[in-house]
């Protein structure tokens, strides 16, 4: 779905609808980016919540005459509620969330009233369902209401405790190695929840946090090969449906401790809606529908009263409309949530890809306290990689980060040992030995007719570029390599007992990345107490 050119710019919309939640009083929140416009001027609002608590247990129960009287800020999720320190908001009028503003409108609305006063018996607000309806997305006005000045309020992240964000190639897609640093990590300090997981079943992406499951009706696309940027998240993989009835299911093998859940999704005109439950229960049942495309985020939070853990999650589409899932979130106050974000066969040039305004706001929402870049076996694959050119790639992507999140601490990964096999000896890579790889270069390995595995030629010189931008930019950085020797160390730990790495000698067995974590967050813990962050998560030690 083409979104036009270079000319479209992500930001947030100044209007957000809240739309009530389903049973047990959730709330839920809509957080959305406009696709097409213009970008938003320094200092200038980025984005508004208005987030709403029914009165009853189910929304199916709602009816219009038992429209609440009180005023919707007044309700449980008022906005004097949000303290979080990462995005400003503009405030809607809460007495006008019936009649909110088109898409097109200017990122500021009219000031709260004073004194709001329910609505008559006459009026269309009475008449109209009620606000806090599932079912009901409010009608656009025929007259945009004039700017007025605005109220600041802070959006919240997600979270609440302490959260990391974890960036990087295969070796993340699998959650393997991150899902064991997450394990280790909440042991030690608490859980937070999962944190962030890609939603459905894109080749080669996988949760430890989640069996995930997905009826056939779901097709799949990767930023990573559609130059349609803009319909991508954070996540750079969407899951799509067309037809009533398709599944994506996320079943934990132990109950998830949550406080609070995100969907993104893309929202467009003509559609569909979806409904989320958690182990059964109807907790949102969200409109996709838009006048424009529009990345949207909604945003569940769990009433008091309500199950605090879920073993099973369902998104489903409930017409024959198109629906776009991007990712999952899920987090729980007062603990470490460790979310990867993996891209198989990716360089660290995969976030540069991204359109900057919505890596920017994507950053800004998850609001991670540290983020790890764990990129360079691709990189070191490519027989011709311009050095100095990917040098500039990188610093580009720290760079974006940083003026995202300046507060942030950054860690790097050096990418770990990996070998290539002679192109010419195919079939005969499981019995072959490895040697040291000749003086020359790739060039020297091409000429080398003998069946044998070569640690990769460039992933030196990769290795040590990483370490001079990380020295440079004073980030703390980690050498996956110094696990193995320095010689066929890949080769080693295929050969070992257990076996430690799978016979490609480039990504390790389950068993592998489990020992890589144990050393990785001996050294993550050093950096967090150094960096203050560990009194964010409650600890379980």
């Amino acid at each position: 779905m083409a979104h036009g050119s270079r000319h479209i710019v992500a930001f947030a919309l100044a209007a957000v609808v809240g739309i009530a939640a389903a049973a047990g009083g959730y709330a839920v929140i809509r957080h959305f980016d406009l696709l097409g416009g213009r970008p938003t001027k320094p200092g200038e609002p980025r984005a508004v919540t208005v987030s709403l608590t029914p009165a009853t247990p189910a929304w199916e129960e709602r009816k219009p005459a038992e429209a609440p009287s009180e005023p919707i800020a007044a309700q449980r999720f008022g906005a004097a509620e949000f303290a979080g320190p990462q995005q400003s908001a503009a405030l809607a009028d809460p007495s006008a969330v019936s009649t909110p503003p088109p898409p097109t409108v200017a990122p500021e609305l009219p000031a709260p009233p004073q004194a709001p006063s329910a609505p008559g018996p006459d009026s269309p607000a009475a008449n109209a369902p009620p606000p806090n309806s599932l079912a009901y997305l409010p009608p656009e006005p025929a007259v945009p209401p004039q700017p007025q000045p605005q109220p600041v309020v802070a959006v919240p992240p997600p979270h609440a405790g302490l959260s990391i964000l974890h960036i990087g190639d295969s070796h993340t897609s699998a959650d393997f190695f991150t899902g064991a640093i997450r394990k280790l990590l909440q042991t030690r300090y608490g859980v937070g929840g999962p944190g962030y997981v890609v939603a459905g079943l894109p080749a080669n992406v996988m949760s430890e946090a989640f069996e995930i499951e997905a009826t056939p009706g779901w097709t799949y696309s990767a930023i990573q090969r559609s130059s349609d940027i803009a319909d991508f998240t954070l996540s750079g993989f969407n899951s799509a449906a067309a037809k009533a009835g398709e599944t994506l299911t996320f079943a934990a093998h132990q109950p998830v401790a949550y406080d609070t859940i995100e969907v993104e999704a893309l929202q467009r005109p003509g559609g569909g809606m979806v409904e989320i439950r958690a182990d059964g229960v109807l907790i949102c049942r969200c409109s996709l529908e838009a006048t424009a495309p529009q990345r949207t985020a909604f945003r569940m939070i769990r009433p008091p009263g309500a199950p605090e853990t879920f073993r099973r999650l369902t998104i489903s589409t409930v017409d024959d409309r198109p629906v776009v899932i991007s990712s999952l979130g899920v987090y729980k106050a007062g603990g470490i949530a460790y979310s990867p974000v993996g891209f198989p066969g990716a360089t660290v040039d995969i976030l540069n890809k991204f359109e900057p305004a919505l890596l920017n706001d994507e950053l800004q929402r998850l609001a991670p306290q540290l983020i790890v870049l764990s990129f360079g076996t691709n990189e070191a694959d490519n027989d011709g990689i311009d050095i100095a050119r990917y040098r500039q790639k990188y610093l580009a992507v720290i760079d974006k980060i940083r003026r995202a999140l300046p507060a942030a601490v950054l860690v790097m990964i050096l990418p770990p040992d990996g070998e290539r096999f002679s192109e010419h000896c195919k079939g005969q890579g499981p019995t072959a030995d490895c040697r040291p790889n000749p003086p020359g270069g790739p060039q020297a390995l091409l000429a080398d007719k003998a069946c044998a595995w070569h640690t990769i030629p460039n992933l030196a010189l990769v290795r040590d570029t990483q370490r001079q931008i990380a020295e440079n930019e004073k980030i703390p950085t980690w050498d996956w390599s110094e696990m193995t020797a320095t010689t066929c160390g890949a080769h080693a730990w295929v050969k070992s007992t257990p076996k430690l790495m799978s016979p490609d000698h480039v990504h390790f067995t389950i068993e592998g990345y489990r020992r890589s974590a144990e050393r990785f967050v001996q050294f993550l813990t050093l950096i967090l107490e150094a960096n203050s962050l560990v009194p964010n998560a409650v600890s379980n030690n």
